[in-house]
Formats: structure tokens, sequence, C-alpha cells
């Protein structure tokens, strides 16, 4: 079998975990059996290889910083599509959690769950981590924990607990840790990762020199083994306090040395704030080592209490004094390190791996032994331009996306000589931009006529008056996406200015009585508004999406002309289509029979420069998604075309507004990301990266639970 493991992170990898570990463990023993691959984050000197039976695939880029790690995620999907496999493994992982990887593929998927901690994530960069992990987890069936604790945590939080596979395996020792003689204490010892978040480093310290405090000369000195991230504030960290000469860094150690360390030491501490497994935990009652650490997460099961000395959560004194009493009382840590010992081996890699490759098998088995009905259907196509969503609309009733379309796309107007519109319908079409080209085919419904002209003058007049008002103040603008070549009005008018002129213009329209928020989503746009008017004005200082840029601004400007209708500038035809399109792809993520009834008439209408706008996409980084979407309207338009021939009108085409399909999406952003990556645009890069899945899952919120539910039966 082909297995697919989204592992994370490297174990070659300088600070990688007990994860990877396991990953490197289990895969293999399974090595001989399955053709396996594992993708992981970048870093520094990361290279593919073919190791112990096991393809390692480091994806881009390799920097050392943290956007390696966020660009795993934003590269996965693309990557995913890219290896053959029969199965995907998913390593849950800091700091989503989830990786969304259902979404990519129509073969099973197990999630591996070593880590489901994204609200701890919140706390330390504020941003909503959270929220992608609870979405993500209704998009899996099978499940993968280390501990029963960490299984029960699923079953709190999977919104179709009682249909879940969750199956624990937990995680093994290395064979040599039991061969190690036990030998008289010499240290203390912390193994891992240097973190402070997690493993809670900092907390280490802190406890060190109350420890200190209380034993005097008798305070055995601190070895810390492992390497990462937070090593330099550590080392300030023990400086400031005076421990330089009790605590000492050895660097990462690994095999026998790791465990002989272990074996001679009074205890192993280990501070963590959350765990899902803590192999350092049962590796230490393998050495016959004491253990002291905070009782948090499985812990308690893990080592079953056996030579595991757990205090209260984060009471460092307690903490301290579990020390002191180890030092001072060595008669009762012998027999504690003999039990530890017996515990212990129960964590067998052999074993372990069988029971894993067991629940491969049982998922890839059960999945075979069904009809996909995500390939039957075709509800997910990558193949086609277009999602076929027919049966979606059939729950909707496809009836009204057919009169609307027929009205609108193809100038029908049978049967409505003397008919009332339905309040669904006028939904349907307002939604899709196109409410007033559909009701003026409703002659006998005047009052919804005028209710949607009172809408498309409203839309007109927010364009005039803001015009003048920048006008009269010598602010030079541009009005973006509002040139539709049809009876089309919106809730808002889009206005670019000169980041020069950014300050002034906000003072005008504040002068002016209007009230600006600024979304999350959108940091660099501001969306102001006033009591009395039902269009609001949004300020922008580029063209941009989810923050980044996606046009330079200087470039749009050039482009730009004196409008015939106000005292603004408008972009020429070329560039109107091409910000419409972008919008369409890294806004919405879909579009409208409005968006295609304005590419339809803009393209007859004049002659655009294909290839200066392939040029524009290419320069900032979006070629691909230009390409795939404009010939997603391509297509659309033809078949509209041929329709309004035949009178006939494929199901296809009703599924409207018309998603842009996932692996589109994720090679669009991806291309982007990597854009910003090579113009060592960090931040942009990195806003990308948490940009996509996390606005994705909000815009798809309501069908993607249903897509998936259709997947899985």
């Amino acid at each position: 079998m082909r297995i697919l493991h989204l592992g994370y992170e490297d174990p070659a990898q300088p600070g990688s975990g007990g994860g990877s570990v396991r990953t490197h463990e289990i895969n293999r023993r399974l090595s001989d059996r399955h053709d396996i691959t594992v993708l992981v984050a970048g870093y520094p000197g990361a290279k593919r290889r073919f190791e112990d039976g096991i393809h390692w695939e480091p994806l881009w880029p390799h920097t050392g910083k943290p956007i390696d790690r966020l660009a795993y995620f934003a590269l996965l999907g693309a990557a995913i599509q890219h290896f053959p496999h029969d199965l995907v493994v998913e390593d849950f992982s800091a700091p989503f959690s989830t990786a969304m990887s259902p979404w990519f593929t129509r073969k099973p998927v197990i999630a591996s769950v070593q880590w489901l901690f994204a609200k701890q994530m919140r706390e330390k960069y504020h941003l909503p981590f959270d929220y992608i992990e609870q979405k993500g987890l209704q998009y899996y069936h099978n499940f993968i924990t280390m501990s029963d604790w960490l299984s029960s945590m699923i079953q709190q939080q999977h919104p179709d607990a009682k249909n879940a596979n969750i199956t624990t395996v937990p995680n093994g020792i290395a064979p040599e840790a039991f061969s190690v003689e036990i030998r008289p204490p010499q240290h203390f010892l912390f193994v891992g990762r240097i973190d402070i978040q997690q493993k809670g480093c900092d907390l280490l310290i802190q406890i060190t020199e109350r420890a200190h405090r209380l034993l005097g000369d008798l305070m055995p000195p601190l070895l810390i083994v492992g390497d990462g991230s937070d090593q330099a504030v550590l080392e300030r960290q023990v400086q400031k306090a005076g421990l330089s000469d009790i605590v000492r860094f050895y660097g990462r150690i690994e095999g026998r040395r790791k465990f002989e360390l272990m074996a001679q030491a009074f205890a192993v501490l280990m501070p963590s704030r959350f765990e899902t497994f803590g192999i350092v935990a049962t590796e230490s009652q393998a050495c016959g080592a004491a253990l002291i650490a905070f009782d948090v997460g499985p812990l308690k099961e893990v080592t079953g209490g056996k030579g595991a000395f757990l205090v209260p959560p984060f009471d460092l004194d307690v903490f301290a004094q579990e020390m002191v009493r180890i030092v001072t009382d060595q008669k009762d840590v012998s027999p504690v390190g003999k039990q530890a010992r017996e515990w212990a081996r129960k964590y067998d890699w052999d074993l372990i791996a069988r029971q894993q490759e067991s629940v491969y098998m049982q998922v890839a088995k059960a999945s075979a032994s069904r009809v996909h009905y995500a390939s039957r259907k075709k509800i997910i196509s990558d193949g086609e331009k277009l999602l076929n969503k027919t049966l979606e609309r059939n729950a909707l009733n496809q009836q009204i996306y057919e009169s609307i379309a027929r009205k609108v796309m193809l100038n029908q107007n049978e049967h409505v000589s003397s008919a009332q519109p339905g309040e669904r319908e006028r939904k349907v079409a307002r939604k899709n931009h196109v409410g007033l080209e559909w009701i003026l085919h409703y002659p006998n419904a005047p009052e919804l006529q005028a209710q949607e002209w009172e809408r498309h003058h409203s839309f007109q007049i927010a364009l005039k008056e803001t015009s003048d008002l920048f006008h009269k103040k010598a602010i030079p603008h541009i009005y973006i996406k509002f040139r539709k070549h049809y009876r089309y009005y919106d809730s808002n008018v889009d206005l670019l200015v000169r980041r020069e002129q950014w300050r002034h213009a906000i003072a005008v329209l504040k002068e002016d009585g209007y009230s600006g928020h600024v979304m999350f989503k959108e940091p660099d746009k501001i969306m102001f508004s006033k009591p009395e008017k039902t269009v609001s004005v949004h300020l922008h200082p580029g063209v941009t999406w989810n923050g980044v840029r996606y046009f330079d601004e200087q470039d749009l400007w050039e482009h730009s002309r004196p409008s015939a209708d106000y005292p603004a500038q408008e972009m020429n035809e070329s560039y109107d289509f091409l910000i419409n399109l972008a919008h369409n792809v890294f806004e919405n993520y879909e579009i409208s029979i409005g968006d295609i009834l304005y590419f339809q008439r803009h393209l007859q209408s004049y002659s655009l420069d294909f290839a200066r706008m392939e040029e524009v996409a290419a320069s900032n980084g979006w070629r691909y998604g230009y390409q795939q979407s404009l010939a997603q309207v391509m297509e659309i338009i033809k078949a509209w075309e041929e329709a309004k021939q035949s009178g006939e009108i494929l199901p296809r085409l009703l599924a409207y507004p018309y998603p842009i399909s996932m692996s589109v999406l994720a090679g669009a952003f991806s291309e982007r990301i990597a854009s910003n990556l090579s113009g060592r645009r960090f931040g942009p890069a990195l806003r990308e990266v948490y940009a996509y899945p996390s606005f994705y899952v909000l815009k798809r919120r309501h069908e993607l639970p249903i897509l998936n539910q259709l997947k899985g039966n």
C-alpha cells in the first residue's frame, strides 16, 4: 500500500520532538511491507532522502523561521495531489492542528492526533487557530490517538463523535532503554525540545532556583539535553537567576547515551504546560529513573503512577520540594525505579507498529468496500473547471435557479406577463448581483422594480457624492470593481487613494460624518458608513485581499484614466477585467452569475490585452490563479452561449455561484506564498498562510459539512 504520511516534523530537524520519533519508528518498521512517503516542513539543511526504507520530502522554504512551518500547511494541498497514495496519515500539528487534508484527496485519511492545543497557540499569537482546529475536526472520521485521555478530547470536540472511528495506539520506547544499568544518581535531567510555550522550560529554571535555595550545596547539577528555538532565551534566564554553575546545556543527545544519562539521574524533570503523551516520561521509566512532572494531560494514564511523582499543575514550590525529597531520601528511589521499568515494558515499538498497521488496513479495507460518493457523482472534480452542485441545488429548489438564469442569461420572458416573483427567487437573484436585471422581467411587479431601482440609484449617488467630496479636497482617487456593464449595484463602493493621501482621505470622510472600522481579515481597508446611508465606502491604499497586495500601486495609477461620469479615475478595460477576476479567486473563492454576465459583456465590448494581464498577474505572483480562473470563466461563458443557441441549459450551469475548486485555490495561494517568500516578504507570506484555510472555512462553513457527509456515504 502507498502511504502518504503528513509528518510535519522531521526527526532530523534540530528541535524536533517525540512526534517525529514516533513517525520514524513506526514507518521504518512498516517500510518493508508498504511504500511510505513522509512530507515534513522545511528547515535549514533539509534534503530529500531515502532513509530506513522511508522517502522523506521536506516542503519549501528552508529558512529556519516560523514561515517554514506555516508554509507547510499552505503547500500541503498541492503536495497531497502530487504524490500518489492509497492512504493519507496526517499528524495533527501546531498551530492549527488540522491541515484539512480530506479536502485534497478522495483516498481514506487517518488523523494521527499527537497535538490538539490550538487554543494555547491562540493565546501565544492572538490568532484564532483554535477556530480552525474546531471546524477542521468534522472533516475526519478515522483517528489514532496516543492516549485514552486524548481520545476523550476528540470525543468531546468532534461534532459526530458517536460515528467517529477512534483508536488509541500509544508511543513506544527503544529496547536499549531497558538495558542500561541503573547507577547511583548524579544529576537532575531535562530531556526534550527547549521550548517555553509547551515544555515549560522557563518554569524549569524557576523551579531549579527554588530547589537550589532549599538544598544549598547539596543541589545536584541540572543537565539540559536537547535543542530548540528558545535556547538563547533560556540561557539568559539561567544567567539572570545566577544558576550558571548549576545548569549545563548538553545539546541534543540520542540513543544509548541519552538513556545512560537518564539512568544516572535523581529524577527526570518534566515541567510541561501541556502534553499529549510525554514520551520522555515513559523513557525515564524504562531507564529506572524517577520522574517529576506536573499532572497535566495523560501523564497519569501513561506512567501508571509507577516512579512518577505528579504534582499539582504549575505549583513550582511543590515541584521543587519533590526534587529536595528525592535528593535527601534516597531509600525510596531504588524500588520505585524497578516498578517504573516494569510498567514501561508495555510500550514496545514492534507491537505498536503492528497495532497502527492494523488500523491502516481496516480503514483502507472499509474505504475500498464502498463506492466513493465523490467519485460517483463528481461532487468535487479537479479534472473539470466547474463544481457540479446539482444535488445541493435540488434541495434549494433548482427551478428557482433555472428561472433566474433563463431571464438574466438567456433573456427569456415566458410565463411572466402576469406572474409575481417569489421572495426566495428574489434573494437568490440579489445574492448573485442580478437583482435589477432579473426583476425587470416582471412587468406586473412595479413596487419590487422600484425597490431594486432605488438600490441601484443609491449606489450611483454614493459614487458621485464620494467622488465630488474627494475632488473638492483635491484627493486623487480611483474607483475599482464598479463598472459592470449591466444594471449593477452593491452595498459599498471601493475607493483607492495614494498612500501619501491616506490620512487626509480618512479625515475628509470623518469630517463628512462617516465612521470607520477595520476587519481583522482586511487590516489595510477601512469601511466607512453613515447612519442614513445604505451604501458604505471602503477606502483602500491599493488592491489587496487578506491584507496582502496583489497589484503594484504605481502600475494601477499608470493604467487608470479619467472617468466620464465622475471626477475620479477608473481602470482601463484590461485592468478592470483583471481586478474583478482576481477578486473572484482571492476574495470570493467563487464566481456569481452576475460576474459571468459582467465578464461576458466586457469581452464583447472591448478588445482586451490578455498578454499584459498575464504579465501583471505573473509579476505579482498569481499567474496560475489568473490562468485557471480565466479558463473557468471562458468555459462558463461558452457554455451559456451554447445554451442560448439551443435553449437547453446544462445542469452544471445552474450550480451557481460557481465555486473555484479547492485544488485551484490551493495552487493559486501556494504560488502567491512562494512568490512572497522568494521576495523575502515574510509578513505577507505568513498572512496568506493563515488567511486561505481560515477564510475558506468561514466561506464554506455551511457547505463543507454537507460535501463531507456526501463523500463519506
